[in-house]
C-alpha cells in the first residue's frame, strides 16, 4: 500500500517532502530559494573573498529579533534550504547552502561559522562547507571531521586560491 503511495507520488511529480511543508515555512523556503540563485551568481561574478564579508551574514542583535533559535529550528531550517538546493534550476552545492543557512540564521540572531574541509584518503580533490553552531556541525548526517581535514582561512591559502580560481 504505501509502495503504491509512493509510485503515485512520483507520477505526479509531487516530491513528499515538499508536501510536508508547514504553511508557514513556504515564506522561509520562497527565501532559501532565491538567496540560493542570489549568493550562485554573486559567487561566480565576485568570488568568494568578497561574498564573505557581506554585512548580511552577520548575526542582528537579538533585542531586534525577538529571542534565537533553538536546536530544532534550526534544524528545520538547514532541512529547508536543502529542499530548495535540490528543486533549484540547476545543483546548488555545500558552499552554498551553507552561506543560504548563515545568512538565514544570521537574520534570526544566531552567529555561526563557515568551516572547509578536504577529504583524506582519495584519488580526487573532494572538498566540503558546513556550518558550526557551538562548535558543533549543523545538519550534517556524522561530524564532517571522521571525512574532512578542516582547513583555516588563515595560513592554508585557501583565500589566495579562491581569489584565482
Amino acid at each position: 500500500m504505501a509502495a503504491r503511495a509512493d509510485e503515485e507520488r512520483k507520477e505526479r511529480g509531487t516530491s513528499w517532502r515538499i508536501r510536508g511543508i508547514a504553511p508557514h515555512e513556504w515564506g522561509l523556503l520562497a527565501s532559501a530559494w532565491a538567496a540560493l540563485l542570489i549568493v550562485d551568481l554573486a559567487l561566480r561574478l565576485s568570488g568568494y573573498p568578497k561574498v564573505r564579508h557581506w554585512k548580511a551574514f552577520q548575526a542582528r542583535s537579538q533585542r531586534a529579533t525577538g529571542s534565537p533559535p533553538g536546536e530544532p529550528q534550526i534544524t528545520r531550517l538547514y532541512q529547508l534550504v536543502a529542499i530548495a538546493a535540490r528543486h533549484h534550476l540547476y545543483p546548488m552545492l555545500c558552499l552554498r547552502r551553507a552561506l543560504v543557512l548563515k545568512w538565514l540564521l544570521a537574520r534570526q540572531g544566531l552567529e555561526t561559522e563557515l568551516r572547509w574541509g578536504v577529504a583524506r584518503h582519495t584519488p580526487a580533490l573532494n572538498a566540503h562547507a558546513w556550518l558550526t553552531w557551538n562548535g558543533r556541525p549543523i545538519g550534517e548526517p556524522r561530524d564532517p571531521h571522521e571525512t574532512y581535514t578542516e582547513l583555516t582561512a588563515e595560513g592554508s591559502g585557501i583565500e589566495r586560491r579562491l581569489r584565482n580560481s
